[in-house]
């Protein structure tokens, strides 16, 4: 993932590199809403049958667009409710790590 941000300050490239693990048994899916939020965002996670992976390791960060770790999200029976109230409008990048796996998909905040 490369992104690019320009602003009046000048220009910042941001790139992020990862490989997911093959090998994982089970297909994990993501619930994330609302998105884009004001004030909370929920994750849900589920398996290929809908059930939460109750054998999955997860945990999950939030970053800014220039790269900084602005939340670090915690994940119980699969499922995590953060607040994104005093982050500045704009897009953030949410990392959820399960097991040797990194899913990265992008919240906007309001």
């Amino acid at each position: 993932m490369e992104v690019s941000a320009t602003n009046a300050c000048g220009t910042i490239n941001f790139s992020n590199s990862f490989l997911l693990n093959k090998e994982s048994p089970s297909t994990i899916l993501f619930k994330i809403y609302p998105n884009p939020s004001k004030d909370i965002v929920t994750i849900d996670l589920r398996d290929e049958n809908n059930a939460p992976d109750k054998d999955a390791t997860i945990s999950g960060e939030l970053y800014d667009i220039m790269g900084t770790l602005r939340s670090k999200v915690a994940l119980n029976n699969n499922k995590a409710t953060f607040s994104v109230l005093g982050l500045n409008k704009g897009i953030y990048v949410l990392k959820i790590y399960i097991n040797d796996q990194l899913e990265a998909h992008q919240i906007a905040v309001e």
